[in-house]
């Protein structure tokens, strides 16, 4: 980083009379110099911004070796005209000296190359217009700018600045800025803020870019109001502070994106496919039937196990350990979830097979967002493995608590049979106000979408409230025949008439306590149960 400038200050004339002593109530100036730490903040070609030493501000240039310095008044002066070139050549009372250019001129005493700059809140009128072209982008309007030059140049031939400067001179090196009323360059300098994170790979809300803005005015303020006698230094911000000072910045927006992170408004990878799908309102039940496909003729055991793999993550890992993970480190979340699961030994491979299956339904088909711990033993005297979700929904959020199972023919009665029972125990009062205390406990509201469910979830909601919103959604994954007859053109057909049957056997084993609890079954036909399971703990543990 090169060494800060010397600011622009005249030892022998240094006084904090006029421009210093002006400043009070006057910040549209500061907001102008704001936007040129932020212009230095985009441009390593700025080096330096000062405020009140040669000029109202002056900025630093470094090309190539040497360095410009140019000068940049700042007009705020109210009229209802344009400027004009008369405007800024007119003498006051015929002093020699009294004319905006002049006083511009006048600045000039630093050796090396010399350009200058009005920046207004009014507008140009049409001679002036030219010079609203940066000096790199004129040509085209050459003719018109050349005529503009002459007129300004003819106008106190005998006056030049102390490094031999005349007014064709300054004419040459303005360029003009309209920068419109405080708040149009306060809106823009937020902005170019916004413009600023984004390049760093953070996204900060606007109210933050806003307290930044606020910081960096506070800079530039205490940087204008520095005595330019005592603290000189002071008076201008250098490159290499600016970039210091962004870079403690965007650590601040990091960890507030990061504190305040929905980590679960990401884009879901869709896998199984939509088989078939019943809806029986009037009996408050549903089917939704989802096929995990064949592939050149092998049902596809490895892709699912897989799919599902990826979001082991999010069942077992909180909300505010999960927002501390980037793409980078994926690898390493994977692996903390493995070691959680290890650790906890409170879930078989089985469960966990079968719980990943419904978290993936439901969060890619349901646009669900799970309570922040997703796996957790259910309460009362009947304890399994328990997921609950909260599914948006526009009449009002849901609150949807499941079961998920792995079946054989064998077990399939006694599997059922006994979620039934679950079923009829999580209905009650105590079991649903103890659920509830469980998910308030463990969800993490910071990490998650609004929900019109905060009051029912509260320790002062209704139970019966409560009951409204809930949704129990049964996975069951079975052992399909149709399935492990293998791969055939119209397997569809037989897989449709299977899980129906399936779904309907299902509905008739509900007992009259679940009359108007709404149940969504949910089957996933597989292919060897056992032999499935066997093979996820494998790639659980890295060892397939």
């Amino acid at each position: 980083m090169s060494q800060k400038l010397e600011p622009l200050i005249d030892p022998n004339a240094a006084s904090d009379a006029g421009g210093v002593a002006g400043r009070v109530g006057f910040r549209y100036q500061d907001h102008v110099g704001a936007g040129y730490v932020i212009d230095m903040l985009f441009d390593g070609s700025l080096v330096q911004v000062e405020f009140e030493t040669a000029d109202d501000i002056t900025l630093r240039w470094r090309a190539d070796s040497e360095v410009v310095n140019e000068y940049v008044q700042v007009k705020t002066t109210e009229s209802n005209t344009k400027w004009s070139i008369k405007e800024i050549t007119d003498r006051v009372d015929s002093r020699s000296g009294s004319s905006l250019i002049e006083k511009s001129l006048k600045l000039d005493i630093n050796t090396g190359p010399a350009l200058f700059r009005f920046v207004t809140k009014r507008d140009v009128g049409t001679s002036l217009r030219p010079f609203l072209n940066h000096r790199d982008k004129r040509r085209l309007v050459k003719t018109k700018l050349d005529a503009a030059i002459k007129s300004i140049g003819n106008k106190w031939k005998t006056i030049k600045s102390a490094c031999g400067r005349t007014t064709k001179d300054w004419a040459e090196n303005l360029y003009w800025v309209v920068a419109g009323s405080e708040i149009a360059t306060q809106n823009s300098n937020i902005n170019r803020i916004l413009q600023l994170a984004e390049r760093a790979g953070e996204i900060p809300s606007h109210s933050v870019a806003c307290e930044i803005y606020h910081q960096l005015m506070t800079l530039v303020q205490t940087a204008g109001d520095a005595s330019r006698v005592s603290d000189p230094d002071a008076k201008a911000i250098d490159r290499g502070e600016a970039l210091a000072w962004w870079k403690g910045k965007v650590d601040v927006i990091r960890q507030l994106n990061r504190a305040g992170l929905r980590v679960y408004r990401v884009s879901t990878e869709a896998f199984f496919s939509d088989l078939h799908h019943i809806n029986d309102a009037t009996i408050c039940r549903s089917l939704r039937a989802y096929d995990v496909e064949f592939d050149e003729g092998q049902w596809r055991k490895s892709e699912l196990i897989e799919y599902l793999l990826r979001w082991l993550p999010e069942i077992s890992l909180p909300a505010n350990v999960l927002s501390e993970f980037d793409i980078l480190h994926a690898r390493d979340l994977t692996r903390r979830a493995v070691a959680r699961i290890e650790q906890s030994r409170a879930i078989s491979d089985e469960e966990l097979f079968a719980e990943l299956m419904l978290h993936a339904v439901l969060r890619h088909y349901f646009d669900s967002e799970p309570v922040a711990c997703k796996i957790y033993a259910g309460t009362g005297p009947n304890r399994s493995i328990t997921s609950a979700h909260i599914v948006p929904e526009d009449a009002g959020d849901q609150l949807w608590i499941g079961r998920s199972r792995i079946t054989t023919a064998a077990s399939h009665g006694a599997i059922l049979k006994a979620v039934i029972a679950e079923l009829e125990a999580a209905i009650s009062s105590e079991f649903l106000k103890e659920e509830r205390s469980l998910i308030m406990t463990l969800r993490e509201p910071r990490h998650m979408r609004a929900t019109s469910l905060d009051t029912v979830l509260s320790a002062r909601g209704k139970v019966e409230e409560l009951r409204r919103c809930l949704h129990f959604p049964i996975l069951m994954a079975y052992d399909s025949n149709v399935i492990q007859s293998g791969f055939c053109e119209d397997y569809l057909v037989d897989l449709r008439k299977e899980v129906v049957t399936e779904y309907e056997s299902i509905k008739s084993r509900m007992t009259p306590a679940l009359v108007n609890i709404q149940i969504h079954i949910f089957l996933i036909p597989v292919e060897n149960p056992a032999g499935l399971i066997a093979e996820f703990g494998k790639h659980l543990r890295g060892k397939s």
